[in-house]
């Protein structure tokens, strides 16, 4: 997966915000999830995340989870 370093202005959030604070600490690492928290004081929910997206059709709950987890990049 070498392509991405074609993308100019590619972000990767966990590593800007490790970079804005460095001295937080978290067990569960730099998780969007935990970035969404600390940063927006709102949980991501992350349930869809291991569900089978391989399954069609997808479930409305999958598209809804699809769809904010690309928006709350934004």
């Amino acid at each position: 997966m070498s392509f991405y370093k074609e993308i100019s202005n590619l972000l990767e959030v966990s590593e800007f915000y490790r970079g804005l604070f460095p001295d937080y600490k978290t067990s569960g690492g730099y998780s969007l999830a935990r970035v969404c928290d600390r940063v927006l004081s709102s949980k991501l929910c992350k349930e869809e995340q291991m569900s089978n997206w391989e399954r069609r059709p997808l479930r409305k709950s999958q598209i809804h989870y699809a769809a904010l987890d690309a928006w709350i990049l934004v």
